[in-house]
């Protein structure tokens, strides 16, 4: 399975990452007599159905209109399920994990299904008979692409032959037409013709493949301190557990050393974080055949990192081989974070195997 993203556009962020990067300085909701999750943006871990994730969650106070408040996020989890049902196997993506593990694959063994992914995502909340915070919000794992849609349009260019001349063309692009190539000939100082390429601008974007996980929560909070939400998904059970959402570290411009190890091989990586909010980072890095970077794709940046302040810490990343800047490989991995060196060990998921992926990293100093 591939990603499919055009490298070349560059859209602004989505308006759910921006409103979670932003920490929506809105007004906050203020329901009598319930502590409302609006009083912060959150940092929270999930656990459970089969899950290992990053969430920061921000919950706005401007009302829907029916009843219910906008919630805002963005997210990086991994992990497996059991193909028999919808129970967790845990965290530990390889080996053996005894009923429904991922193991030798002997013949009482119970498939697994993978679950990675990571992008910002809307939702909606309110609160319940008993006060409880009481919403619901989807997400899409296991995208097999992003499929890049040209559009029909115009584009108006100046051209300039480098020898003094210039002219101005209009290059009309066809529905589904990527590129188009023209010929100019200069008569100045002897004749001579140059061909130009152009790319379509006129991009749309859509989702293709994955699953829909439907998450269903109810929970409390404790405004300034922590919160807590049990919910029902598609993969089975799941608990966030939340701090207040803050900025303790600035990785922003940091350049970064890391090793994937996939299929029993090592793969260096250099790569650079830049800041998209708090504790959100693009990604622009290379490997020995495959680039990655942070340009978005209209659902959230192609590459990014997500920092818990609980000490955790997740990369999702296209990988795009060199020399192909549509046909991308999704990987997900989450893991420690060491503060005091600013490193990273973390294990996961790709489309490329069925088994598991290592990624350490560090800074630099």
């Amino acid at each position: 399975m591939k990603t499919k993203i055009n490298q070349a556009a560059r859209l602004g962020l989505t308006a759910a990452l921006a409103a979670v990067s932003l920490g929506l300085a809105a007004s906050r909701c203020s329901a009598a007599a319930f502590d409302s999750p609006a009083s912060n943006d959150w940092d929270c871990l999930a656990s459970g159905g089969g899950q290992d994730g990053i969430y920061f969650l921000s919950f706005s106070s401007a009302p829907n209109g029916d009843g219910t408040f906008p919630l805002n996020g963005v997210f990086i989890a991994v992990g497996q399920k059991s193909g028999a049902d919808s129970g967790a196997v845990g965290r530990n993506f390889g080996g053996d994990q005894g009923r429904g593990g991922f193991g030798s694959g002997g013949s009482n063994s119970i498939p697994v299904v993978n679950v990675f992914g990571g992008g910002p995502f809307t939702g909606h909340w309110s609160f319940d008979g008993k006060g409880r915070i009481f919403g619901a919000f989807t997400i899409t794992v296991n995208a097999e692409g992003v499929n890049t849609n040209f559009n029909a349009g115009t584009l108006f260019e100046f051209i300039d032959a480098g020898n003094g001349d210039t002219t101005n063309i209009v290059i009309n692009f066809a529905d589904g037409q990527a590129s188009a190539t023209t010929n100019i000939t200069w008569t100045d100082p002897t004749p001579f013709t140059n061909s130009y390429t152009f790319a379509n601008p006129n991009t749309s974007f859509s989702l293709t493949g994955g699953i829909t996980n439907s998450v269903s929560f109810t929970g409390t909070v404790t405004p300034g301190k922590r919160i807590t939400l049990t919910a029902s998904s598609s993969f089975g059970r799941v608990n966030y557990r939340g701090i207040p959402l803050v900025q303790n570290l600035d990785l922003n411009g940091s350049l970064w050393t890391g090793i994937k190890h996939q299929d029993k091989v090592d793969y260096n990586e250099i790569f650079t974080l830049s800041n998209l909010g708090a504790n959100v980072y693009g990604m622009d890095g290379t490997g020995p055949a495959y680039t990655y970077n942070s340009v978005d794709t209209g659902f959230g940046p192609s590459s990014f990192c997500l920092v818990s302040s609980q000490g955790r810490i997740g990369f999702c990343v296209v990988e795009f081989p060199i020399g192909d800047d549509v046909n991308g490989v999704l990987r997900a991995t989450i893991g420690g974070f060491n503060t005091k060196n600013i490193s990273a060990k973390t294990a996961g998921v790709t489309v490329a195997t069925d088994g598991k992926i290592h990624f350490q990293a560090a800074a630099l100093p």
